[in-house]
């Protein structure tokens, strides 16, 4: 099987921002003006923090939308894509209440886009080949969908990974032949336990990059994930027959017939 051509990749984002632009009706973000022009961070872990530095040291840089980078056909690659969304979406959570409706939108259409934009390159073949019949182009096409599949797979994640954990201070009980070891005017020393107790996640989105502020007795801790072999990623991706047709979180339930 042969590599797509350059005409199948450009098919396949029309046919996203097709999808994209009916699940965006909520929360703008193919449309606020936030994406800076000309910028570009090429490793997928780094994107929102180098994005906030980016706009602290350029205040008043040059911006555009993703829907207008894409009428103008710059959006040549899926990193790319992945990239103005990440961006875009991180711009517009920072000032949303977590766990509110809008936060959960803007949530939910970071992870919908991704997700999506995944699926997609799945059904492109990544296999480059040394037959006369593969053009150059194609195979030039081929490494830069991997490269893109494998930063944003291996930098995706459906939350921030930070989890309260209630600290349980108890004292040690004093056995009795500690009691005896001690004069009648000495008491032993007190030990104090603490035992972490797990509670459960903040929620807070992939692409929030705010501290969390947690008062006493909690504690901060972050979950982290499981590198998975990117080969392995694409297989299990590939075995999905079609985008899921979750509605957002804040949907209100229907009735079922």
């Amino acid at each position: 099987m042969t590599v797509e051509t350059k005409a199948s990749l450009e098919r396949i984002i029309a046919d996203l921002f097709s999808v994209y632009l009916k699940a965006d009706k909520d929360t703008n973000i193919l449309r606020n003006e936030i994406i800076p022009v000309g910028f570009r961070e090429e490793n997928s872990n780094d994107i929102v923090r180098s994005y906030f530095d980016f706009i602290n040291s350029n205040p008043n840089a040059e911006k555009t939308t993703i829907l207008k980078k894409y009428e103008d056909k710059q959006y040549t690659d899926p990193y790319s894509i992945f990239h103005d969304i990440k961006v875009a979406s991180a711009a517009a959570i920072q000032n949303l209440r977590v766990r509110s409706a809008e936060y959960d939108n803007v949530d939910f259409f970071y992870k919908f886009a991704t997700e999506l934009l995944l699926r997609e390159i799945t059904k492109l073949d990544l296999t480059i080949t040394d037959e006369p019949k593969v053009k150059l182009e194609d195979s030039e096409i081929a490494i830069q969908i991997a490269e893109g599949f494998e930063k944003i797979s291996s930098s995706y994640s459906v939350t921030n990974g930070e989890v309260l954990v209630y600290i349980n201070e108890i004292e040690e009980p004093v056995s009795q032949n500690t009691h005896l070891s001690y004069s009648a005017s000495q008491s032993p020393e007190v030990k104090i336990i603490k035992q972490p107790l797990f509670t459960h996640l903040v929620g807070k989105s992939g692409v929030d990059s705010r501290p969390t502020v947690i008062p006493d007795p909690y504690q901060l801790s972050k979950v982290v994930p499981l590198n998975k072999n990117v080969t392995d990623n694409y297989q299990t991706l590939k075995s999905f027959s079609a985008p899921s047709q979750i509605p957002p979180p804040t949907t209100q339930p229907s009735h079922i017939t």
